[in-house]
């Protein structure tokens, strides 16, 4: 087993995009506005499993919010490879973004 690194992690949260595009698709039918443009991290913690253990939004703001609550869950579904040592944090930078 390895540790995710490489290019590994970043075709994880590649392979989520679609999932977080969906959420401001969503979030952005009900109030447009309100979604555009606005910047967040979600920071998840990657278990040696390949899982993730833990996920937060900052804003934390978001986090009460469906759509943030739609991004987290989206980046708790991300799955890597099993791995040897400690958990690792990755830190996904969102641009929240309502597509035209």
């Amino acid at each position: 087993m390895i540790l995710p690194c490489g290019r590994e992690m970043p075709l994880a949260v590649a392979a989520q995009r679609p999932a977080f595009a969906a959420c401001v698709t969503k979030a952005a039918a009900r109030a447009p506005r309100g979604v555009d443009g606005t910047r967040a991290t979600l920071r998840l913690t990657v278990l040696p499993s390949g899982r993730v253990g833990g996920a937060a939004l900052q804003p934390g703001w978001l986090e009460s919010q469906s759509l943030g609550r739609c991004l987290v869950g989206a980046g708790r579904r991300l799955v890597v490879a099993p791995f040897a040592g400690a958990p690792v944090d990755l830190d996904v930078p969102l641009k929240l973004t309502v597509a035209r």
